[in-house]
């Protein structure tokens, strides 16, 4: 994995805490992840751009956590680090004083949300109450989430629901997406697009994480407008990251942009073979239909 840390200078007094740097820095990238600042990436999918996330080392991620916050992180803990790494019966340690900190609470309140989830038959507190092993209640309930997602997910057979999510500007909407998206509808391709495919009431990310999830192909609609955007940035991440494997994702077209700009914008997206809107709809639809292959035809042919 690929992780790139700055930290900003300060002044510990290493007589009075010797742990009190390590503490804080350890908390420091915590909070930060938590915040979405840091990424981490498969080796063979790196991002596209590196970005300085510069670190206070002695923030915590509240002044003083809820009830429910802790009981929230307690839980996790014990899933992630007891069950998912051991096995139903491992412990791990709850009373953590770098937990504390993180939370702004202390490890006596931290040995406290234990107990009372030890009563509610979530965890498994061993004699000291400062470890815990998933218990009855909570291990149940995660059995039945992991059934529920395992019902959801996509067979080998179908394993995109769409044939392609068209990740776009909405400046580009009116002038070019929207009649792409209907040109390629009339060829019998699946489209995912936000139009087609939000409703009232929906959950914009939920929507668009399946979207990226389950789409055979990214139609990538690179412009200034989408290099300018922080959430059109998130969903080309998206793709690149499943392009980790090997397999071609990413099907990019070049709207209002020149070979040049798209370099200075991306040099690494730059050097993928492209189609510019430029060439015309027909022709862009006709390079996405040969992407797409047999699997567009055949579904085309069904209807």
């Amino acid at each position: 994995m690929y992780v790139v840390i700055t930290h900003q200078q300060s002044v510990f007094d290493l007589k009075e805490d010797p742990f009190l740097i390590q503490e804080s820095i350890v908390n420091s990238i915590r909070l930060n992840i938590d915040l979405g600042k840091i990424k981490f990436y498969q080796e063979s999918a790196h991002p596209i751009e590196l970005q300085e996330v510069g670190l206070s080392i002695n923030e915590s991620v509240a002044e003083s956590a809820s009830t429910n916050l802790i009981d929230n992180f307690i839980r996790q803990k014990v899933i992630w680090l007891a069950f998912r790494t051991g096995d139903a019966g491992s412990a791990v340690w709850i009373a953590d004083p770098w937990d504390a900190s993180y939370l702004g609470t202390s490890a006596a309140e931290l040995k406290r949300a234990g107990d009372v989830l030890d009563a509610r038959s979530e965890l498994r507190l061993d004699e000291s109450h400062e470890f815990a092993a998933i218990g009855r209640e909570l291990l149940g309930r995660l059995r039945e989430f992991e059934q529920v997602r395992q019902r959801e997910r996509p067979t080998p057979h179908d394993s995109g629901q769409w044939d392609v999510f068209i990740s776009h500007a909405s400046e580009d909407k009116d002038s070019f997406v929207r009649p792409l998206a209907e040109a390629l509808t009339k060829r019998g391709v699946r489209v995912w697009f936000d139009e087609y495919s939000l409703t009232l009431g929906d959950s914009l990310t939920r929507s668009i994480d399946r979207g990226l999830a389950r789409c055979r192909f990214g139609v990538v609609v690179l412009s200034p407008a989408f290099f300018s955007k922080e959430w059109t940035q998130k969903e080309l991440g998206g793709l690149v990251s499943r392009e980790s494997e090997g397999e071609k994702i990413i099907l990019p077209i070049w709207h209002n942009l020149t070979a040049g700009e798209v370099r200075k914008y991306s040099p690494l997206l730059s050097d993928r073979l492209a189609v510019s809107s430029a060439e015309g709809m027909a022709r862009v639809v006709d390079k996405i239909m040969e992407a797409l292959g047999h699997q567009t035809k055949d579904i085309a042919a069904e209807k």
